[in-house]
C-alpha cells in the first residue's frame, strides 16, 4: 500500500488495511476497488482522520457499498460498529506483528481486495447515447457531494461561477475543467487529465470538503478559500478587502441560493405528484 498511498501515514495506512481485511467477512456483491479503497484514504487524510470510528457510517458507506444489497449487509450484519472493531482489531495485530511494516499492511489490503469477487463497480453516471453532457457533469455533481457530504446546490453554484458547467474551460491563469483544476492540485489527487468529467469533479468537490473541515462549515470561507488559497483566507477571513475576493464569494453566495430556491420548489412539487398522481 504504501508504493500507491499519497499519505504517508502508517496509522491510517494500518486503519485502511484492517477495514480491508474486516470486509472479506461480509462476502459482498461488489466490493471497493483497491483505487477506491486507496482514494477513500487519501480523503480521510485530507480531513485530517486517522483513526475510523463507527459514527462514521454515513460518511464511509458511499465508498464501501455500492449496492442495495451490501448496503444491507453493512449496516444489519452485527451492526456497522462491528466492522470498524474487527477493522481495528486487524489494524492493531498487524502493527504488533511488524512495527511499522509497510509490506505487511500492502499484502493485507491486496490480499483482502483480491480475494472479493471480480467485475469491480461499474460507474455511478456512465455516459449513454441519451443523456446530454450536462445530464452527466449533474450527475457526478450529485455523486460526490453525496459521496464527500457536501452541499450539493454549493458545489453545483461553484461549478456555475468557476466553469457554467463548461468541461473543456481554461482559465488565463491555466485552471482547467468544470471546477477549474490547478495542475499543482490535481496531480496531489492523481488525475493527469483534468478534463475528464469524473475526475475533475471528484477533485474539486473533495477539495470542497476539505475547505469545509477547515473553516467549520463556514461556505463563505470556503468559497474564498477555493479562489483564494486557504492560507490567504485562515490569515484574513472574512475581513480580506480584495476586490475579486468579493466579487466570487458574493456571486456563488447568489448561485448558492438559487439552486436552494430551486431544489425546494422541485421537492414540493415531488410531494404534490406523489400524493395527488
Amino acid at each position: 500500500m504504501k508504493t500507491r498511498s499519497r499519505t504517508g501515514s502508517a496509522t491510517l495506512q494500518r486503519q485502511i488495511a484492517g477495514l480491508s481485511y474486516a470486509l472479506r467477512g461480509y462476502r459482498m456483491e461488489k466490493p471497493p476497488s483497491i483505487a477506491e479503497i486507496l482514494e477513500l484514504e487519501q480523503v480521510l487524510h485530507i480531513m485530517g482522520i486517522n483513526e475510523l470510528d463507527a459514527g462514521m457510517r454515513g460518511f464511509l458507506l458511499p465508498f464501501l457499498a455500492k449496492t442495495k444489497e451490501d448496503r444491507k449487509r453493512l449496516t444489519l450484519q452485527h451492526g456497522f460498529a462491528s466492522l470498524v472493531l474487527n477493522a481495528k482489531s486487524h489494524a492493531s495485530k498487524t502493527q504488533r506483528r511488524r512495527p511499522g511494516g509497510s509490506r505487511i499492511v500492502k499484502g493485507a489490503l491486496l490480499l483482502s481486495l483480491l480475494c472479493g469477487t471480480a467485475g469491480g463497480v461499474q460507474a455511478a453516471c456512465a455516459a449513454t447515447p441519451a443523456a446530454s453532457l450536462l445530464d452527466t457533469e449533474m450527475c457526478w455533481a450529485d455523486y460526490y457531494a453525496r459521496t464527500y457530504n457536501v452541499p450539493l446546490e454549493f458545489v453545483q453554484a461553484v461549478i456555475d461561477v468557476e466553469s457554467v458547467w463548461r468541461p473543456y474551460v481554461i482559465s488565463a491563469k491555466g485552471a482547467a475543467g468544470l471546477m477549474q483544476l490547478t495542475a499543482p492540485a490535481a496531480f496531489s489527487f492523481g488525475v493527469t487529465n483534468r478534463f475528464l468529467i469524473e475526475e475533475n469533479i471528484r477533485v474539486g468537490v473533495a477539495y470542497l470538503a476539505y475547505l469545509i473541515r477547515q473553516f467549520a462549515g463556514e461556505l463563505r470561507l470556503v468559497a474564498a478559500a477555493y479562489y483564494a488559497g486557504e492560507t490567504r483566507i485562515k490569515k484574513q477571513g472574512l475581513r480580506c478587502a480584495d476586490a475579486d475576493i468579493y466579487h466570487y464569494v458574493c456571486q456563488v453566495q447568489r448561485f448558492y441560493l438559487r439552486r436552494q430556491v430551486v431544489a425546494r420548489t422541485a421537492a414540493r412539487y415531488s410531494i404534490k405528484r406523489a400524493e395527488h398522481p
